[in-house]
């Protein structure tokens, strides 16, 4: 994903909001991300601004693709219809849609109409990518088992190279009392390996190094977790392994899973990113 000179607009949820609960929705980040902060897209777009991007935050408290429709949130202050105007006067080149946690147990049609009309408004608005990142991961079995869902519905309206995993990339210590939310420490180091994983969107394999031995993941999903249920069709799927070695390094695979009928899941690596 190219990010030097691009106009970045991050659509999310609480995870992104920035500012007290009650807050505008709409920020055009003016502060650096050396500050104190629990939201993980509030940092990152604060990142994003470091390495040369123009960004905007549009993001509230308890906002889901349905409710952002809505306005069934009471921290929603302004209508859909208002914020995607206002958007249109920041020009987004490209839309980072970091939404799900709220989706979660929702309708799965309600909510896949939702997002794929948040997906056309701002492609009619001119933005040329617009890339989703789900749920992060969750200590709660049954709040995982929700989120297979919801990254279904963002496979299937954003497509599965548009899609950033975001389980593999968080870890459940250090959050918030309620599970989903994080403490500024665990909201930091997710913002960065967003990042990572958001600059090297595009890599092509064939120039990337691969190491002939791997360490050891400290994260490993199941494949199941996050390919297309459709067993007909190979998908390259940001599913992988999230790895940190030594200090600051991260290691983040992405690998090309096939199901045949009647078997079970096989697995390739197809892609190695290091920094």
């Amino acid at each position: 994903m190219k990010i030097n000179g691009e106009r970045i607009l991050i659509f999310g949820d609480s995870l992104t909001h920035h500012g007290d609960d009650n807050a505008p929705e709409i920020w055009d980040v003016d502060r650096n991300s050396s500050r104190i902060s629990a939201q993980p897209g509030d940092l990152l777009a604060s990142l994003l601004a470091e390495k040369g991007a123009t960004v905007r935050t549009n993001a509230n408290v308890s906002r889901s693709a349905v409710n952002f429709w809505n306005k069934s949130s009471k921290y929603q202050h302004t209508s859909a219809q208002d914020l995607i105007s206002l958007d249109g006067l920041f020009a987004p080149t490209q839309v980072v849609v970091m939404l799900g946690t709220n989706d979660l147990g929702l309708n799965l049609r309600a909510d896949t109409l939702a997002m794929q009309r948040i997906r056309d408004a701002y492609i009619a608005l001119g933005a040329r990518d617009i890339w989703a990142i789900g749920p992060p991961v969750f200590a709660n079995a049954a709040l995982n088992a929700q989120s297979d869902v919801v990254y279904q519905t963002l496979y299937n309206v954003f497509g599965v190279d548009h899609v950033i995993d975001a389980r593999p990339l968080s870890t459940t210590t250090d959050r918030a009392g309620d599970g989903v939310h994080f403490q500024p420490s665990s909201a930091r180091d997710f913002a960065q390996r967003l990042l990572f994983v958001l600059d090297k969107i595009g890599t092509q394999a064939s120039v990337l190094p691969t190491p002939t031995t791997l360490p050891t993941p400290t994260i490993r999903l199941p494949v199941t977790n996050s390919v297309s249920l459709n067993t007909q069709k190979i998908h390259t799927v940001w599913i992988g392994i999230a790895t940190t070695v030594g200090t600051g390094m991260l290691i983040y695979l992405t690998w090309k899973a096939v199901r045949r009928p009647k078997h079970s899941w096989s697995v390739d690596r197809s892609q190695i990113i290091k920094p």
